[in-house]
């Protein structure tokens, strides 16, 4: 005859699929959270970014980043250094990207100053001309 299953093995299964669920919902609801975060444009952290009057931004809660540069324009390579020298990056950045660090001193070379918006301690640098150079230092207030 067939086998049957008892209603431990039964109960076995149903505790099983039941572990998968709850995992799957947690995983979803955990992406779900953080896409409403990026739609409304706050961090993990609690950082708000919001548009100020002149269409630039700036961060409402917590101290901000020393140093974040966007790329707003055609590909710009970055080098950013360490108070040491040391090479934190080095790459060219596309438009719709960023790059952020939170380093007490950081040396900053631009490839072209006018394809990205440059944060310094939450405030945005004038805008460079496109085309130019610019090589810059920056550290975090106090």
């Amino acid at each position: 005859m067939g086998r049957h299953a008892s209603s431990t093995e039964r109960h076995s299964d149903n505790h099983r699929q039941s572990g998968v669920h709850v995992l799957v919902f947690v995983v979803l609801l955990a992406a779900a959270g953080y896409g409403v975060f990026f739609i409304v444009g706050i961090s993990p952290t609690g950082d708000r970014e919001v548009p100020a009057p002149n269409g630039s931004h700036t961060r409402t809660a917590g101290a901000p980043q020393t140093l974040v540069v966007r790329a707003v324009g055609k590909d710009c390579e970055i080098v950013v250094r360490d108070r040491s020298g040391g090479v934190l990056l080095d790459r060219t950045i596309t438009e719709g990207t960023s790059v952020q660090f939170d380093e007490p001193k950081l040396s900053v070379e631009l490839s072209d100053a006018g394809a990205v918006q440059v944060y310094v301690n939450g405030v945005l640098r004038p805008v460079g001309r496109p085309g130019t150079r610019a090589a810059f230092t920056v550290a975090k207030p106090g």
